[in-house]
């Protein structure tokens, strides 16, 4: 199974759960906007023509918006339709790169809508996904990266061992670990 695949699995369990929670948590529109989420990760999972798939990505956009329109409550509404449509953009990315970009993008919209409708769960989900997919979208950007607890506090960066003073080097016995990187990438190569 390809990364995208994965990726697109992984969403399609989420939006279900999303689309029942909100349902009986009385947010409508994005039970319904999860439900659309959902019928999209279907059509990028079995459409393999490009055209195909774009044309029926913005047709499920129009649908975004007439549920809407249906189901209208507010502002709760409107937040719930961008995350929908920014959803829609992010799946007719063919990298997963640029989908996690765009998903980060769009993450304050979940944020507000899931802390005007008092949606513990959703936030937490959100706040797992906006730390996800920035540590993936910085792994892919600059690489491997490292990890050290020194006199500064806690670093990040790529050749930081070697690039640092000697004295910023002290770990104070904590090992230096490196990142988790399951595929680092063309940048691994530098």
């Amino acid at each position: 199974m390809r990364r995208i695949e994965i990726a697109l699995a992984i969403q399609f369990a989420g939006a279900l759960a999303f689309a029942m929670y909100f349902m009986q948590g009385g947010s409508t529109t994005a039970a319904l906007c999860c439900l659309v989420s959902a019928a999209q990760l279907l059509i990028a999972r079995t459409v393999h023509d490009r055209g195909s798939l774009l044309l029926l990505f913005a047709g499920s956009a129009l649908l975004l918006l007439a549920l809407t329109a249906l189901s209208w409550n507010g502002l709760t509404s409107a937040l719930a339709l961008g995350g929908g449509l920014c959803g829609t953009l992010a799946r007719m990315q063919a990298s997963t790169l640029r989908m996690k970009k765009v998903f980060l993008a769009a993450a304050p919209l979940s944020l507000a809508h899931n802390a005007i409708t008092g949606s513990g769960f959703g936030l937490l989900v959100d706040v797992i996904s906006i730390v996800s997919n920035s540590v993936a979208i910085c792994r892919r950007v600059i690489g491997p990266t490292y990890w050290e607890i020194g006199e500064r506090g806690l670093l990040l960066g790529r050749g930081l061992l070697t690039s640092l003073p000697r004295s910023s080097r002290q770990t104070r016995g904590v090992p230096v670990l490196p990142a988790l990187v399951a595929d680092p990438g063309p940048a691994s190569n530098m």
